[in-house]
């Protein structure tokens, strides 16, 4: 072995997404999948709806790729093994989970390139770094431990906060949230005509705003506003209904947060309560957990009409009633079981039915059409 060379650095889609630059800091992990593609150097063409921005120099793709802002179409990123507990079951693992997706990291170096520093504020102890002027900071020891859920409630506090500000934006432009709209991607331009104009008419404002301040006591409201308006020789670029990147990307990341929280509810079975000791079974007191398991459900049966049986079911009941008409006669008995009035009136009949042929078929079996019954 003559010389052995160790990789550090490596290109994959978290890489990319600390690398993003300055332009896209606000944007956080989850949208950056979304919106943004590395597409090589070479097929940098003008494509409507798409914007092109530089990785950081000190990327190892600075030279050979760029980043691709998708500002008509996205993308739905799936979580691969999404095992989100709730906030109730586990705060910390649930602030770790949402602070990769959605608090922005990036890196910030060359020498601190894919060290673990640039995770450093997703952890929090609950102090305030900033001392106050004329206070010496405190040198008792910090008993308060780094956790990620105290930096998620503040940035999750944060991103509430940027969302309402979004909405109203929303409400004063009176149409939907979109990328494109943005500060970062769209600019508000007058005409060249127009612009001119209204340069002039700021500086001359200005002009004499700044002759007559020694007489009035402020500057006039319109010079004043135009003056804001026109700093540094230029029109604003932007509409007070527009968001800025950090805005958008709060407003969506609401919804997605509220989803998420969701999904690991719908993950958490709810515990069966196991009956106590106490609770015993009245008609289970002599049995044992196999005669259980083999128990098969009684069947119970009632009569037409729902009345149940008799108490004395199984037993003979006695007969203390006659009927009206009773059958005294043998024969009487046994013209009504054959039925030979009926197969008499049949006898007479040009015309049987379906139901007559079958009956009278079956009986002439018995004895042959035109004689007297074995019983006559």
């Amino acid at each position: 072995m003559i010389a052995l060379t160790a990789s550090t650095s490596s290109t994959n889609s978290a890489d990319d997404f600390a690398h993003r630059g300055d332009a896209l800091r606000d944007m956080p992990y989850y949208l950056y999948r979304m919106y943004v593609r590395r597409e090589p150097r070479g097929h940098r063409k003008a494509r409507p709806g798409c914007k092109i921005f530089e990785f950081d120099e000190h990327y190892p793709l600075f030279r050979a790729y760029l980043q691709r802002v998708r500002l008509d179409r996205m993308d739905v990123p799936t979580i691969d093994g999404f095992q989100c507990p709730t906030w109730g079951e586990d705060p910390e693992q649930n602030s770790v989970f949402k602070a990769m997706l959605f608090t922005p990291w990036a890196c910030h170096s060359a020498l601190a390139c894919g060290q673990p520093s640039m995770f450093a504020h997703m952890l929090c102890n609950g102090n305030c770094c900033a001392v106050p002027a004329g206070f010496a900071p405190s040198t008792a020891p910090n008993v308060a431990q780094f956790t990620f859920e105290r930096a998620w409630r503040r940035r999750c506090a944060e991103i509430h906060v940027l969302a309402q500000r979004a909405e109203g934006r929303r409400d004063a432009a009176r149409k939907e949230l979109t990328l494109a709209d943005t500060t970062l991607f769209s600019k508000y331009a007058l005409p060249i005509d127009a612009e001119k104009a209204t340069l002039q008419l700021a500086r001359s404002h200005w002009a004499v705003s700044s002759a007559w301040c020694k007489m009035w006591r402020g500057m006039p409201a319109q010079a004043l506003r135009l003056y804001f308006a026109c700093r540094k020789g230029c029109m604003s670029p932007w509409h007070g209904e527009q968001c800025t990147l950090g805005e958008y990307c709060a407003y969506v990341a609401r919804d997605i947060l509220c989803h998420i929280d969701l999904a690991a509810e719908a993950r958490v079975k709810p515990s069966v309560k196991k009956p106590t000791a106490d609770v015993v079974d009245e008609d289970d007191d002599s049995d044992d957990d196999a005669a259980k398991k083999r128990r098969v459900a009684t069947l119970e049966f009632e009569d037409i009409g729902g009345v149940a049986p008799d108490d004395d079911e199984d037993g003979e009941a006695e007969v203390t009633e006659v009927s009206a008409h009773p059958v005294r006669d043998h024969h009487d008995a046994l013209a009504l079981v054959f039925q030979r009035e009926h197969f008499d009136k049949l006898r007479l009949k040009t015309r049987l039915s379906t139901d007559d042929k079958t009956n009278f078929g079956s009986r002439s079996r018995l004895w042959s059409y035109g004689s007297e019954a074995p019983f006559a």
